[in-house]
């Protein structure tokens, strides 16, 4: 999906496209800008699907650069510091309002909401332009970002606020995350939440030992616990694959 981002200061920039880099494989930033006049030669110019925008812009307003395309192609977020401006986004038929700082998962969701509009409005890029399948995930550690293959993740402990992920490599790694963080960004086709500490990709479930605590034992050896209340959906998750 083919975006523009618009804001005054380039540190916003260059954070809202690390997010999107980081955790939105279907986004293409394809160009950036300061003002509304440049804004407005680039959307001619590349006529994106989404665009990204502030709304205070150095003594200009994002909505002005709105009004210039009043039969508009391309759909629009507000990321702003601002939350009283929300009823004249929407009103400007905004498809979702971001406060800064931004929210990964707000940010997601923001994304579905647009996706979901192209596909009822017929707008849809073509396959060809979008990303198919996530082939990493960035994951914030103690000394930076991690970028691990989803494939390549075993399983995922909960420690306090934080998550130790297991990898194939036999890495443990601590990540800035909680466990129910880390289990909405993984694909939940193959990653699986048996126990309120433990998240499992289930294509190294080698094993259910059934007793007072069933455990699941994966082809790594780890042995961890199935919650009761988890166990039926489970089953039922493994009988599908």
């Amino acid at each position: 999906m083919n975006t523009l981002i618009v804001d005054d200061r380039n540190t916003n920039i260059e954070i809202l496209k690390g997010l999107l880099d980081a955790y939105c494989p279907t986004i293409n930033v394809v160009h950036t800008s300061n003002d509304i006049n440049e804004a407005a030669i680039a959307i001619h110019q590349h006529r994106p699907h989404l665009l990204f925008l502030d709304i205070e812009l150095n003594g200009a307003s994002g909505f002005d650069l709105l009004k210039l395309f009043p039969q508009a192609t391309f759909y629009t977020i507000f990321t702003t510091a601002y939350s009283q401006y929300a009823v004249d986004a929407f009103r400007a038929r905004a498809v979702d309002y971001l406060l800064k700082p931004i929210n990964i998962l707000e940010l997601q969701e923001a994304i579905v909401k647009v996706e979901e509009k192209m596909k009822q409005d017929g707008t849809a890029p073509p396959l060809s332009d979008r990303v198919i399948q996530r082939q990493k995930i960035a994951l914030p550690t103690l000394d930076g970002i991690k970028y691990l293959d989803c494939e390549g993740i075993t399983h995922c402990d909960a420690s306090g606020s934080y998550t130790i992920i297991h990898t194939t490599a036999k890495e443990k790694i601590m990540v800035s995350m909680r466990l129910k963080e880390c289990e909405e960004l993984l694909p939940q086709q193959i990653f699986f939440r048996i126990h309120h500490s433990h998240l499992v990709n289930l294509n190294f479930v080698a094993q259910l030992i059934r007793s007072k605590i069933s455990r699941v034992v994966l082809s790594t050896g780890a042995e961890l616990p199935l919650a009761v209340s988890r166990k039926d959906a489970f089953l039922e998750m493994m009988n599908r694959k």
